[in-house]
């Protein structure tokens, strides 16, 4: 985080805030947070504005502890929502850890992250598709899982009996390590390097298993959009993503864990024949769980709470 950037962000959000005029300021996470936090230590006006927070991840301010410590003194004020149970226990653990400030919890409530394009597809073919069409999408980072992607790529090289092709849609600071390692392994399928996409759940029906192997999530959206795109997620047990899929799912990974991660996307293939079934029922509980209308109702609640 550099100094020179967060105050050029502060007085832009100033500027935007005089311009027009709020009655609430919404924050979302944590670089935001530190650009209204100085803002509200510059500007008198932007100190008086209300507030509502939402809390993204189960982990916070990993790199910048005593920063994030202070944004919170500074913003203990207004309306905080998290986005799954476990970004609210991320952030009342950061919380209780925090020396500047009192204990109390100050979530209000847990609101989920919707997807609002609710077509389910589920266009599964009677066989086994050759190639299996494995994708990871997401940053090429540690909270991702990222650095496991070698090993789980060299598990699944020593499985043989259907072929596979795997596609790694991303960028980050572990790119061209991941890179050099998967080449070292010199897999029996073609493995593909490509930049982010844009609306990415739209494209997410051209594969037929997601690889999810993160370490911790606040929600993980990018499951819920390949369920309704009729894609089998194989994920780790992390946090945000135990409350998409109920607990009897059958293939979950460890955290953290290449290996019982591989395990499972092998498992997951040699089932092939209950996808359908299992996918149905999925799609059904996040239509019901991660609807819009939920969503809009649960914020629009808290906005008019707040400006009373």
């Amino acid at each position: 985080m550099r100094l020179v950037g967060l105050i050029e962000s502060a007085r832009a959000l100033k500027t935007a805030s005089d311009d027009f005029g709020p009655n609430i300021v919404h924050l979302h996470t944590e670089v935001p947070e530190a650009c209204w936090t100085l803002s509200s230590l510059l500007f008198l006006r932007c100190r008086r504005k209300k507030l509502v927070r939402t809390i993204h991840n189960s982990v916070l301010w990993p790199k910048w502890k005593a920063v994030g410590w202070i944004v919170d003194m500074i913003l203990n004020r207004g309306t905080l929502i998290a986005v799954s149970n476990g970004a609210k226990k991320g952030y009342e653990d950061f919380r209780n850890g925090n020396p500047l400030v009192q204990r109390e919890v100050l979530v209000a409530k847990v609101i989920y992250n919707c997807i609002s394009r609710f077509r389910p597809q589920l266009e599964l073919a009677k066989q086994l598709p050759e190639p299996i069409r494995i994708v990871y999408a997401g940053r090429l980072e540690y909270q991702k899982g990222a650095d496991l992607l070698p090993s789980i790529i060299s598990k699944l090289n020593r499985f043989d009996s259907v072929s596979l092709s795997i596609d790694i849609i991303g960028e980050g600071s572990y790119r061209l390590g991941i890179e050099d390692k998967i080449a070292e392994i010199e897999p029996h399928f073609p493995v593909r390097y490509l930049p982010p996409v844009s609306n990415l759940n739209e494209r997410l029906s051209d594969y037929d298993i997601l690889l999810m192997p993160s370490r911790f999530e606040g929600f993980g959206i990018v499951a819920v959009e390949a369920i309704m795109a009729g894609v089998l997620p194989v994920v780790s047990s992390c946090s945000g993503l135990t409350e998409i899929l109920p607990v009897s799912y059958r293939w979950f990974g460890l955290p953290g864990d290449a290996n019982s991660i591989a395990e499972s996307v092998v498992e997951a293939i040699g089932e092939y024949e209950s996808w359908k079934a299992i996918l149905e029922e999925l799609q059904a509980t996040c239509a019901e769980k991660f609807g819009e209308a939920e969503f809009t109702r649960s914020y629009i609640e808290v906005y008019f709470d707040q400006s009373g």
